[in-house]
Protein backbone atom coordinates (compact mmCIF):
# COMPACT_ATOMS: atom_id res chain seq x y z
CA UNK A 1 0.00 0.00 0.00
CA UNK A 2 2.58 2.99 1.33
CA UNK A 3 5.74 1.61 -0.67
CA UNK A 4 8.49 4.12 0.16
CA UNK A 5 7.71 5.98 3.61
CA UNK A 6 10.23 7.92 5.68
CA UNK A 7 9.86 9.79 9.18
CA UNK A 8 11.24 13.09 10.06
CA UNK A 9 11.80 15.08 12.95
CA UNK A 10 11.52 19.03 13.11
CA UNK A 11 13.59 20.21 17.04
CA UNK A 12 13.07 23.83 16.25
CA UNK A 13 15.29 24.42 13.34
CA UNK A 14 17.33 21.45 13.37
CA UNK A 15 15.40 18.39 10.93
CA UNK A 16 16.85 15.11 12.02
CA UNK A 17 15.83 12.32 8.61
CA UNK A 18 14.53 8.53 9.53
CA UNK A 19 15.74 6.00 7.75
CA UNK A 20 14.48 5.25 4.43
CA UNK A 21 12.20 2.50 4.09
CA UNK A 22 9.93 0.51 1.69
CA UNK A 23 7.12 -1.66 2.52
CA UNK A 24 5.53 -3.66 -0.55
CA UNK A 25 2.53 -2.40 -1.73
CA UNK A 26 0.93 -6.45 -2.80
CA UNK A 27 2.54 -8.38 0.23
CA UNK A 28 0.98 -6.58 3.04
CA UNK A 29 4.56 -5.95 4.69
CA UNK A 30 5.41 -3.21 7.35
CA UNK A 31 8.25 -1.46 7.85
CA UNK A 32 9.21 1.07 10.15
CA UNK A 33 11.42 4.10 9.60
CA UNK A 34 13.19 4.92 12.94
CA UNK A 35 14.72 7.99 14.29
CA UNK A 36 17.15 7.91 17.23
CA UNK A 37 18.83 11.34 18.30
CA UNK A 38 19.15 12.43 21.46
CA UNK A 39 18.92 16.24 21.93
CA UNK A 40 19.38 18.83 24.70
CA UNK A 41 16.24 21.08 25.49
CA UNK A 42 16.84 24.23 27.51
CA UNK A 43 13.32 25.97 26.79
CA UNK A 44 10.18 25.20 25.04
CA UNK A 45 11.01 24.45 21.54
CA UNK A 46 8.26 23.02 18.97
CA UNK A 47 8.87 19.57 18.18
CA UNK A 48 7.04 17.97 15.07
CA UNK A 49 7.13 14.66 13.76
CA UNK A 50 6.26 14.33 10.21
CA UNK A 51 6.00 10.86 8.30
CA UNK A 52 5.31 10.87 4.40
CA UNK A 53 4.96 8.15 2.02
CA UNK A 54 5.02 7.63 -2.08
CA UNK A 55 1.19 6.15 -2.22
CA UNK A 56 -1.39 7.74 -0.25
CA UNK A 57 -4.31 5.74 -1.43
CA UNK A 58 -7.25 7.29 -0.02
CA UNK A 59 -8.80 5.45 2.71
CA UNK A 60 -5.24 3.66 3.52
CA UNK A 61 -3.30 6.60 3.74
CA UNK A 62 -0.02 5.14 5.67
CA UNK A 63 -1.12 1.34 6.21
CA UNK A 64 -4.33 -0.13 6.61
CA UNK A 65 -6.41 0.31 9.79
CA UNK A 66 -7.19 -2.14 12.25
CA UNK A 67 -10.76 -1.58 12.78
CA UNK A 68 -10.82 -2.29 16.30
CA UNK A 69 -12.47 0.71 17.37
CA UNK A 70 -9.19 2.33 19.07
CA UNK A 71 -7.58 5.59 17.28
CA UNK A 72 -5.00 4.34 14.86
CA UNK A 73 -1.58 5.12 15.21
CA UNK A 74 0.92 5.39 11.96
CA UNK A 75 4.09 7.22 13.81
CA UNK A 76 4.67 8.21 17.27
CA UNK A 77 7.60 9.68 19.51
CA UNK A 78 8.84 9.16 22.53
CA UNK A 79 10.40 11.94 24.47
CA UNK A 80 12.40 11.38 27.58
CA UNK A 81 13.36 14.13 30.53
CA UNK A 82 16.82 13.46 31.90
CA UNK A 83 17.43 15.14 35.37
Amino acid sequence: MVEMHKARLVVGDNIYSGSSEYSHGSYGSMTKSKISIAVSLSSETLVILEHICNKNLGTVGLGLATGFGNAEVYSSIKVTKID
